[in-house]
């Protein structure tokens, strides 16, 4: 075992926080959580060669730790991971195909010496030109850039999704973390492959390794810390399919006929006034579509017809124009003065003060504590 020097004091930090994220993820939805286990499981392979401190690995070595070619499979299975978080259903050939680049990158350097960690291109000046290993650094960071683009597109793709059926914004129920995670990694490799690119023409490495070791490591607490709130939507997703077909629907419906005539927009716009006057259930953080539509009998379907033909709105503006209102109520009564913005917030149905915020400066075009200070002059 290696001296434990502040580099090696962060590989093993990274080296517990894969290992525990392992085990969480695998006890808990392990069907949509296992592509971002391979994640982990991949960077905690590379990582525990780098502890080791194995400079040049033998073949057996390769073959379970550190083998560079697996590299490629990084942002797949992430890619993956996002196909299972949004409902969509997996092939086994192509789960096959996405993965074929690092299997072949795996299979070649078990073979190839010219592949070793942080020996991934020669110095030219040695006159030692690996055309491999220079093929298999562009080919590695096209990968990256071209998965990435594709879970932005399904991010994007789904991020109306959610906004259509839900009624908040928080981590716990969109996908922009995952958003955020994919173009820091796209960053990451591009920056390792200029200094990779670099270092050639230097006696000294361009990034030191605590630095790389040291992000590794933010990355790593960061994933887990937001797919550990995935089970929200986990727990949704027999539902999620519901509102792609709501979706579908309107959209056909409004490119042929209304789905409900004028009788029964009538009919709806009583109800849901009634059932929102006197339940009240934007107050209810967690409030869904299906349910308000159940409460006032009706079908997802008309309710998010209703929503965006009749009201020219969605879900998500809705409940929260909804909140706002409440929230002005209370700001402008003198029983709750002395309340905190933040336990107005959690009164009015948003889970935080930040979002509250937002909410309020998006609807009202001033800040709570703006709106507040008018009031009491």
């Amino acid at each position: 075992m290696p001296d434990l020097d502040t580099t090696s004091l962060i590989t093993f930090s990274v080296l517990v926080q894969c290992l525990f994220s392992i085990v969480y993820l695998s006890t808990y939805k392990w069907r949509r959580n296992k592509w971002l286990v391979l994640f982990f499981g991949i960077i905690f392979s590379m990582q525990l060669g780098v502890f080791t401190g194995v400079e040049r690995l033998s073949f057996y070595q390769k073959l379970w730790m550190g083998n560079p070619g697996i590299i490629a499979a990084i942002i797949p299975s992430l890619y993956l991971f996002t196909k299972e978080l949004v409902s969509i259903d997996l092939q086994d050939k192509s789960v096959a195909i996405h993965f074929l680049p690092a299997f072949i990158f795996y299979l070649v350097s078990l073979f190839y010496d010219g592949t070793q960690p942080r020996v991934i291109i020669a110095a030219f000046s040695a006159g030692n030109y690996q055309l491999f290993a220079l093929f298999q650094l562009i080919a590695i960071f096209l990968i990256n850039i071209i998965y990435a683009g594709f879970i932005l597109q399904l991010v994007q793709k789904n991020q109306q999704k959610y906004k259509t059926e839900y009624a908040e914004s928080t981590i716990y129920l969109t996908l922009d973390w995952l958003k955020y995670l994919v173009i820091t990694l796209v960053g990451l490799f591009s920056i390792a492959f200029l200094a990779i690119i670099l270092s050639q023409y230097f006696s000294t490495a361009y990034l030191p390794r605590f630095a790389v070791e040291l992000v590794i490591l933010f990355i790593i607490l960061t994933t887990s810390y937001f797919a550990f709130r995935q089970p929200t939507l986990y727990r949704e997703a027999s539902n999620v399919g519901d509102t792609v077909e709501i979706a579908t629907a309107a959209a056909t419906d409004k490119a042929s006929k209304p789905l409900l005539n004028e009788e029964q927009i009538a009919k709806i716009t009583t109800k849901l006034d009634k059932y929102v006057l006197k339940k009240k259930p934007f107050l209810n953080p967690k409030i869904r579509m299906p349910e308000i539509a159940a409460a006032i009998e009706i079908t997802s379907n008309e309710l998010s017809w209703y929503l965006n033909e009749h009201k020219q709105t969605n879900f998500f503006t809705f409940i929260n124009e909804l909140r706002i209102d409440y929230a002005v109520q209370l700001l402008k009564s003198k029983a709750y003065e002395q309340y905190t913005l933040e336990a107005l917030s959690k009164m009015s149905g948003f889970q935080s003060k930040t979002t509250f915020n937002n909410r309020f400066k998006e609807i009202k075009l001033v800040t709570p504590s703006a709106f507040r200070k008018e009031v009491r002059r």
